[in-house]
């Protein structure tokens, strides 16, 4: 796999969300074991044992997302987790690659 900057989310109850890297880039290298190798010790780099790591991974879908940050002042805002699935065109959504493990 080539080395790119990955960002790993979890969500407030501490389950991966996802893990990415900005924008949308190529995914011809984002199949195989490889690659669920790499995400897998990236979520143990996290703190997460090594079986729902592999479970996660298992669960996980690889492509091209879109994520925006909360509204601050929308009642779900949470500052800790400000980040939410989005869909091209909505203002300030933000194109990411990689995994997501949250629906």
């Amino acid at each position: 796999m080539s080395a790119r900057e990955w960002t790993v989310y979890t969500t407030e109850d501490f389950e991966p969300w996802a893990i990415f890297v900005a924008g949308h880039v190529s995914l011809d290298d984002m199949h195989g074991d490889d690659f669920r190798e790499a995400m897998i010790d990236l979520l143990k780099e996290q703190g997460f044992d090594s079986d729902d790591a592999q479970q996660s991974v298992e669960g996980g879908a690889v492509g091209h997302f879109w994520i925006r940050q909360g509204e601050e002042h929308a009642e779900d805002f949470d500052e800790e987790f400000p980040w939410f699935w989005s869909k091209e065109g909505v203002a300030g959504a933000i194109p990411i690659t990689g995994m997501r493990f949250a629906p």
